[in-house]
């Protein structure tokens, strides 16, 4: 039994950590992003060959690394080649003459092409591109399939002998191996093998099942210490294996069709055959790029399938008993959530069962209708969003069937339950909710509306995460910065872009002033420096005599400096003064308003912005800063921006190796370049340190 431990609310979500954890199920696969789907199976599309009959043995299919696919054809005494640089099929050149090749191999560790030439009893190694003969295995009883591991040992079956031999890379035969094999007493007449996974798949014609073993040759086991087989019923004349780590095909010649096992919990269940294949095969083998590839009879160049086109056409899943602790709920809604909307072909149908007994019903989910039971209320085929109702009970079951036309699948994503839900009957006056044998419809009638709205009204309640800049999605920072006419870099980081929304309110505080405008320089990782002329300007004054009394005592009169300390005023503060500074077409008027103006006239609504050349070293980064700066000043404000280039100035630019270079002679100045005009030329001498003909130069 399943306890619902979230008492703050009246719903919980089903598909826990992704893996819907309180459910079982059959025919149905746990996608990689949590949602389930009918079991995926290889679908043909294309238009089938005449239909022939099933060979007598197997052929071999090998896939090179530059995509050249070879195939046997008993029959004939040939291999063929497609794909890669040809257009067509044609006969292998130079290999001499084959008696009923079958298996095919082209291992990892070693680039030959193996063949298991089955009449002559040997196995021949050829390079795959010259057919240049490189080795020859003898000895062989009519080898048939051919498989290797990741080691690089390979495993070949002689079916004339009736066992499998292990050789290890070398070619040398590896002792004990098919011991082992026996050992297990499940193999009497091996015909094919695969190997994936860490694990070797031998068919077996005798038992006509695949069993799996070990790389010692040890039967691989179950949780109860049998071995482990891929069987089937439908398996009667099996001919053609191939393997991945998941999943196994088998061909079947009375069928004309291709089964396809899942691996589930240890075990292989058959999920169903390759959607739109009938005919005769001859060797099976995955190209490892999603296809599988299948061998017909007579040398004809294999046909491909897709390994995850078509699924099954049914699956069925379960939860165990639903529950909230220490209450009796009454059960409300059950919303199922698909990935997309239900594609053409593709059904569900969901269940729902209540009951105050935690037992959990005796459910046979391969059946083609699990649910059949008087005591599951079954929904409307393909109904969603449903409406529970009944009395209150402690425990809740939820079945479900999935079905398809083995094109498409539901996608189910996710299941929202919801309990003690307080609907629009809560509302409506007393008389509306008294108990009556129309209560149930009644409210089932209300929900019906209520579902009409739920969405709206949810997205209601959630309308604060969408204002939260560390909860909303990270799709939507730009738009909520956009509320507070804030604009986001695309090279932010993701958190970087989230402080910073968090952040703009508060600086709007200070924005306008030097902080604020080296706040914002700084969001873009420029350390600029700001300066304001009519903060930093003092005026000359002609000193003043001592009279100041402070607690300190008498304090002298102001020092000023004329040019270090201070500087002239552009204009006379009062304007033109008839007598002293009124001087023909060298004075200006001003109004008694305008006292003292003309003393800021040249450095009033203007700044400087200083930055290092290493920060804006791109004019990308010089232009983002500009951008910053006309977003960020005062309107009635000007801006000189100056770029602090790497040259030694003590105590503002000495930060050796970072914005001082100490380098050697100074070039000379080009007019019209610089700011600074170095002369070419020896320097001048030095009174005192200079010696007429030697460094004494005028």
């Amino acid at each position: 039994m399943n306890g619902l431990e979230d008492p703050r609310n009246d719903f919980r979500f089903l598909n826990r950590e992704g893996r819907w954890l309180d459910f079982t199920w059959e025919g149905l696969e746990l996608r990689a992003d949590g949602a389930l789907q009918l079991l995926s199976l290889p679908s043909f599309a294309n238009a089938l060959p005449a239909h022939t009959e099933g060979p007598e043995g197997p052929a071999g299919i090998a896939i090179d690394i530059d995509g050249v696919v070879f195939f046997s054809d008993p029959a004939a005494g040939r291999v063929w080649r497609s794909g890669g640089c040809f257009t067509g099929a044609e006969v292998v050149p130079c290999l001499g003459k084959l008696d009923k090749p079958r298996g095919l191999l082209i291992p990892p560790h070693r680039r030959a092409l193996f063949i298991a030439d089955s009449g002559a009893g040997r196995v021949s190694l050829f390079d795959p591109e010259s057919f240049e003969l490189l080795d020859a295995w003898d000895g062989f009883g009519e080898p048939w399939s051919l498989a290797t591991d990741p080691d690089g040992n390979v495993y070949v079956v002689e079916h004339g002998a009736r066992r499998i031999r292990k050789f290890g890379y070398t070619g040398d035969p590896v002792p004990g191996f098919w011991d082992n094999v026996q050992a297990s007493g499940t193999i009497s007449e091996p015909a094919e093998v695969a190997f994936a996974g860490g694990v070797l798949f031998v068919l077996d014609l005798a038992s006509g099942s695949v069993w799996l073993f070990q790389p010692d040759g040890n039967a691989v086991l179950d949780s109860d210490g049998y071995p482990v087989a891929v069987r089937s019923e439908l398996i009667q004349q099996p001919v053609g294996l191939a393997a991945s780590e998941s999943a196994v095909y088998v061909g079947d010649n009375r069928r004309g069709a291709i089964l396809v096992f899942r691996k589930k919990s240890g075990r292989y269940v058959l999920a169903g055959e390759a959607r739109g294949y009938r005919g005769a095969i001859a060797a099976l083998a995955l190209d490892g790029k999603g296809g599988l590839l299948a061998g017909t009879a007579g040398g004809a160049e294999p046909l491909a399938l897709s390994v995850f086109g078509g699924f099954a056409g049914r699956g069925a899943m379960l939860s165990r008993a639903l529950s909230i602790p220490n209450r009796t709920p009454q059960w409300t809604r059950l919303q199922a959530r698909f990935a997309e909307h239900l594609p053409v072909g593709a059904h569900v149908q969901l269940y729902t069962r209540t009951s105050d007994s935690s037992l959990d019903p005796v459910v046979d989910l391969s059946a083609a209708d699990p649910f059949s039971g008087p005591e599951w209320l079954a929904f409307d085929l393909d109904l969603t969003d449903l409406y529970i109702g009944g009395e209150p009970r402690k425990h809740l079951w939820i079945g479900a069937r999935f079905m398809g036309d083995g094109a498409s699948s539901p996608e189910l994503s996710q299941m929202r339950i919801e309990f003690d839900h307080a609907g629009y009957e809560r509302q409506l006056p007393e008389i509306y909710r008294e108990n009556g044998p129309s209560k149930d419809f009644f409210v089932r009638f209300l929900a019906l509306f209520e579902s009409f709205f739920a969405e709206v009204e949810q997205n209601i309640g959630e309308l604060p995460a969408l204002f939260d800049p560390m909860a909303i999605g990270k799709e939507s920072l730009p738009w909520l910065a956009g509320f507070l006419a804030l604009d986001l870099s695309e090279d932010m980081p993701e958190q970087a872009q989230r402080e910073a929304v968090a952040a703009a309110f508060a600086r709007y505080a200070r924005r306008g002033t030097a902080d604020g405008l080296r706040e914002a320089l700084a969001a873009a990782a420029v350390n600029a420096i700001v300066e304001e002329p009519a903060v930093r300007t003092n005026w000359w004054l002609l000193p003043h005599p001592s009279r100041a009394c402070t607690d300190k005592g008498w304090e002298d009169g102001a020092s000023s400096i004329l040019g270090f300390t201070t500087v002239l005023a552009a204009a006379e503060p009062q304007g033109a003064v008839v007598g002293t500074t009124a001087t023909l077409d060298r004075s200006h008027l001003i109004g008694e308003d305008e006292f003292g103006t003309p003393l800021f006239d040249d450095v009033a609504h203007q700044f400087s912005v200083l930055v290092y050349r290493g920060e804006v070293d791109t004019p990308r980064k010089m232009a983002e800063v500009k951008a910053i700066l006309e977003r960020e000043r005062p309107a009635h404000t000007a801006y000189h921006l100056c770029v602090i280039e790497p040259a030694m100035r003590v105590g503002f630019q000495s930060r050796l190796g970072i914005d001082t270079v100490v380098a050697g002679d100074l070039q000379p100045s080009r007019l019209g370049e610089g700011r600074e005009l170095v002369l070419a030329g020896q320097p001048a001498g030095r009174l005192g340190s200079a010696t007429v003909g030697g460094t004494a130069r005028l």
